[in-house]
């Protein structure tokens, strides 16, 4: 069973329907005997203009101490007064966003939608609902799956790096936005998002190094990756459950179009581990989608829950 599209040779010039919205995967099942596939392309997608707001500077490229880990440069949005000389004492929470091409600008991104980071953020600064903080979006490199993942998927023949992409991130990226920036290098002032892979990653990386990284959000997280690895060690009767700050965990109803359902019942089981904890959230998003819009539409939501304004002194969330 195959997935495909029609490109011109990127997916920035992938086919796409006739109002110019997303065309969903193709789907063929493949036997043994020759197959031509016949597809009425409707319209290609067009290169849109940059979208990116705010003060994103560029740092690196980072090196890399892992021969499998590429180095790479990164984006960091900084706050709007983050020069003005009445912030000049003020140290911020860093956000530390994978996929980092697809937060911000809708030119880089994968499928040329983006995330929205850099509106919502500055939408709920502005609502007073969190406070400013500085963003690092992370791209992503050609070994994206083995990067993200701890584990080998044998039926994909990837994955396993995930080890030294997070040591990676926390001795070579973080110590050089710590060293360039104000930012607060604590346990509560360090945040992973992720999503599909990168949602994966998020979880595994505050589960193993949940000293160093407080708060989390896991978007549409691949529980199903080699086997469901990550959701069997977790709910193993003698697995030691992780106390993050805050968690957040989401799924869409609608996720992909092999097993609906599947992605639901995994989010929801893995979500018992924490069955109790106030300071994880895991919410079922009624008609939510595997796509970059469907987790800009969520983004709010969960930066809300993990970085509360109102925040205790020990740095937990609320009460909700």
């Amino acid at each position: 069973r195959l997935e495909w599209k029609v490109t011109l040779g990127s997916w920035d010039r992938c086919e796409v329907r006739a109002d110019g919205s997303e065309q969903p995967n193709r789907v063929v099942e493949v036997g043994a005997a020759p197959l031509v596939l016949e597809a009425a392309v409707e319209a290609w997608r067009t290169k849109p203009a940059s979208s990116a707001t705010g003060d994103i500077r560029t740092l690196g490229p980072v090196p890399s101490r892992f021969d499998r880990i590429l180095p790479r440069s990164i984006q960091v949005r900084v706050p709007a007064d983050y020069d003005h000389p009445d912030a000049k004492d003020r140290r911020h929470r860093v956000v530390y966003m994978l996929d980092g091409q697809n937060v911000f600008d809708a030119a880089t991104s994968f499928a040329g939608v983006e995330w929205r980071a850099d509106e919502t953020i500055d939408a709920l600064v502005a609502a007073k609902a969190i406070d400013p903080v500085v963003v690092v979006a992370i791209p992503n490199s050609p070994r994206r799956m083995d990067e993200m993942t701890f584990d080998r998927d044998a039926a994909r023949g990837a994955g396993g790096d995930g080890e030294h992409f997070l040591a990676w991130i926390l001795a070579d990226v973080k110590p050089l936005v710590d060293a360039t920036y104000r930012t607060r290098g604590d346990r509560d002032g360090t945040i992973l998002v992720g999503s599909s892979l990168g949602g994966l990653f998020a979880i595994e990386a505050i589960t193993r190094r949940g000293d160093r990284i407080g708060r989390a959000i896991a978007m549409s997280p691949s529980f199903w990756w080699a086997d469901e690895a990550l959701l069997k060690r977790s709910t193993a009767s003698d697995a030691k459950r992780p106390e993050p700050i805050a968690l957040w965990i989401d799924t869409g109803t609608d996720e992909t179009r092999d097993a609906p359902d599947g992605h639901v019942e995994r989010a929801r089981r893995f979500g018992l581990v924490f069955d109790g904890v106030p300071a994880v959230r895991t919410t079922i998003a009624e008609g939510g989608r595997h796509h970059e819009s469907a987790w800009a539409d969520r983004l709010g939501d969960a930066l809300r829950f993990v970085l509360p304004k109102a925040a205790s002194a020990d740095g937990a969330p609320p009460q909700r």
